[in-house]
């Protein structure tokens, strides 16, 4: 079961400028920098309550390969995926897929000491989902 949402990604062509307007024109803080290098990206979440802003920009915005920058590439700017936190992410993933939804696993990142999982954006309104325990 979701247990509340962890953040929403946001995909940025220029993770500098994205960044200075989130927090000049919004008035959010940086709460700390990634690197997703198993994912190809680099990313600032902000500070936004309890929950977070995650500005996601692909290291390679030429590599169709990556979702990230295909996605970029062909969609432009805007919300990437929601991420939910869960008790037991293997229990969620087994339900999941019992209920016909289409997953995909993909490798920790810095900090998750579990792997995550995603929906396909056709298996939630167009949207992807990241389960993280």
């Amino acid at each position: 079961m979701i247990k509340k949402l962890s953040h929403i990604g946001i995909l940025v062509n220029d993770l500098e400028e994205a960044t200075k307007l989130w927090v000049e024109t919004y008035g959010l803080k940086v709460s700390h920098s990634g690197s997703g290098a198993v994912e190809g990206i680099k990313s600032i979440f902000l500070s936004c309550g309890d929950n977070y802003i995650e500005l996601i920009e692909p290291l390679d915005h030429q590599d169709m390969s990556n979702a990230n920058a295909k996605r970029l590439a062909t969609r432009g700017e805007g919300i990437y995926h929601i991420a939910v936190m869960t008790d037991d992410i293997e229990q969620e993933v087994k339900k999941l897929t019992e209920k016909g939804v289409i997953l995909i696993e993909r490798p920790p990142t810095d900090g998750q000491p579990k792997g995550r999982w995603v929906t396909h954006p056709k298996s939630a309104n167009g949207t992807l989902v990241e389960y993280l325990s």
